[in-house]
């Protein structure tokens, strides 16, 4: 239940100085562990969704998704789809803590 990607995200807020905004929704619970590339790329498309409403109070068109690790980086796309899609956001960075490789 311990969430470390918010924590992340914490630090980094501070340490860049910019606000701290949690646009990104997880509908269903979900993982994708031992999934092909592309069943990942599908499961995180159907598992998050984004809040435009956040985004929108705060004037934001460019971001920066905070996560504690990137495997196939199934999830930052898809987020980043979301986000430029549904929101209008013209930038999204990925910033992870750490890097695995999908075999």
């Amino acid at each position: 239940s311990f969430n470390q990607s918010e924590l992340l995200a914490e630090i980094v807020t501070v340490l860049l100085g910019k606000p701290l905004i949690s646009p990104v929704l997880k509908k269903i619970k979900f993982s994708l562990r031992d999934l092909s590339i592309n069943e990942r790329w599908q499961k995180a498309l159907e598992g998050y969704d984004v809040d435009c409403g956040v985004i929108e109070n705060n004037k934001v068109k460019s971001i920066a998704i905070v996560d504690d690790i990137r495997t196939s980086g199934s999830t930052g796309n898809a987020i980043a789809k979301h986000l430029k899609e549904k929101c209008e956001i013209t930038r999204v960075y990925l910033l992870v803590a750490g890097r695995s490789y999908y075999i």
